[in-house]
């Protein structure tokens, strides 16, 4: 699940302090151990700044999922950096996904509006777009 925190963090430690906090950001992601081995892949789906165009039918599954972040968030969230391990049953667990989200407060890496619009400019509509009746302009 995807977590934020309602309340201010303190102020990060100075230099020469020890780093004693739980979370350093107010919006974190919260998932189970990942499996690993021989048996599993590691998939990169998009980076953190740019838009997946991906030519496979499971990728291109994954960029309607996330244009689908942005339509259900009334285009007021995108996910970029989108990576998965898939599993020898064919399951596919994402993991450390970046936000960018319209008011830029969900970490260094959000680039807020700016990353949002890009997504919109860049993105192109598949047929799971279509199918999920995702608006394609």
């Amino acid at each position: 699940f995807i977590g934020k925190l309602t309340e201010k963090l303190p102020d990060a430690p100075g230099k020469d302090e020890p780093d004693s906090h739980s979370l350093v950001f107010s919006v974190f992601m919260v998932l189970p151990l990942l499996p690993s081995g021989a048996l599993c892949r590691e998939v990169i789906f998009s980076g953190s700044e740019e838009v997946g165009l991906n030519p496979d039918s499971l990728g291109c599954a994954v960029d309607a999922y996330a244009h689908h972040i942005a339509v259900d968030s009334m285009y007021e969230v995108v996910i970029s950096d989108i990576q998965g391990i898939i599993t020898p049953d064919h399951t596919i667990i994402f993991f450390d996904p970046q936000s960018h989200m319209a008011q830029g407060d969900s970490g260094y890496w959000d680039h807020g509006q700016s990353a949002i619009t890009e997504f919109l400019e860049s993105h192109k509509c598949n047929k799971h777009c279509k199918a999920l009746g995702l608006d394609t302009e």
